[in-house]
């Protein structure tokens, strides 16, 4: 903790020090929106204030209780950075409505972006493995939905006997995944693998026949998602924010209601069946990537992000610093 604090302080010196250096047109701030985020990034705000610098703050993800009616210190840490922020940048459509209705003084400020997904994803070449092979990779907490996978997996197993089941990542209920498995006694079909690079992350996209992420942790743009889609993967997911502002049913993605696991089992078994339909996702996947997500594309879209901060957008682009 006091390595956090010091460390933070010791960031926000050199900003100030950067600041008065470089002049900068304006500061790209990556942050997320919850109570700790937003008490985090009050200094930092108060930086840029006393520097003269505009700030565009780009939001990872943002919880639903920092969103509802507050009072005190966090009701103040939280006006002091939508107020300070020049333009505000969510991760869908979805997610631009919840803060506009949150928050009517800032209509206007917020702006739906993007995440980069690399290339190295939409380059993957698609083979499907000998044997069903379902995906689920990101960080293991409760609320990502490793756990509802899990106890889909005998249900599917029981109709698919072939079927496998790779988990891929860690954090903290990887342990108590990794019990809850073991006492399960699903043997061979199901593993979890701590950690892949990025070659071996590919080629297990290669393989798969469906990426399944059942999550219903408040999302931005979960990347996991991003980069199945890219790699042309059937996708087996929770309604979040970014799928329903970019993704249609039945073509893009199969949707799985929170907390249901035999809805989960149905879906997987459904798309084991009908290898024409995990086709149809994979070219349609891959399409929208394609259109919405390259890095060209992404890029210019923030920089007419910055001409609007930067004197409502008259700033031609070699000014940009």
């Amino acid at each position: 903790m006091a390595q956090k604090i010091f460390g933070r302080i010791g960031d926000l010196a050199r900003l100030r020090a950067l600041c008065r250096k470089l002049c900068p047109d304006l500061i790209h701030h990556n942050s997320a929106f919850d109570h700790l985020a937003i008490l985090r990034d009050v200094p930092l705000m108060l930086v840029a204030k006393w520097a003269k610098v505009p700030v565009f703050l780009k939001i990872h993800g943002s919880w639903p209780e920092a969103l509802l009616p507050a009072s005190g210190i966090f009701k103040l840490a939280r006006q002091t950075v939508l107020r300070g922020a020049d333009r505000i940048g969510v991760l869908s459509a979805m997610e631009k409505r919840e803060f506009e209705e949150a928050f009517p003084d800032v209509r206007g400020k917020i702006c739906v972006v993007k995440n980069i997904i690399s290339s190295d994803f939409a380059a993957v070449e698609r083979v499907e493995a000998d044997r069903p092979t379902v995906l689920f990779l990101s960080r293991f907490i409760k609320k990502k939905g490793p756990f509802d996978l899990l106890h889909a997996a005998p249900l599917v197993l029981k109709e698919e006997p072939t079927c496998e089941f790779l988990f891929v990542g860690d954090g903290e209920d990887a342990a108590a995944f990794d019990r809850e498995a073991a006492a399960m006694n699903l043997g061979g079909p199901v593993r979890r693998i701590p950690h892949v690079d990025n070659r071996d992350c590919l080629a297990l996209y290669a393989k798969a026949w469906m990426f399944v992420f059942p999550t219903y942790f408040p999302e931005g743009m979960p990347m996991v998602i991003g980069e199945a889609m890219a790699a042309g993967v059937p996708i087996i997911s929770t309604p979040t924010r970014f799928s329903r502002s970019y993704m249609t049913e039945g073509v893009h993605v199969v949707y799985n209601r929170p907390g249901d696991v035999v809805g989960l089992a149905e879906n997987i078994l459904k798309l084991c069946g009908d290898s024409k339909l995990r086709q149809q996702m994979s070219a349609a996947n891959r399409k929208l990537a394609l259109e919405c997500f390259r890095t060209d594309c992404v890029a210019q879209e923030y920089v007419d992000v910055y001409r609007k901060v930067l004197n409502g957008g008259q700033v031609p682009p070699r000014t940009i610093n």
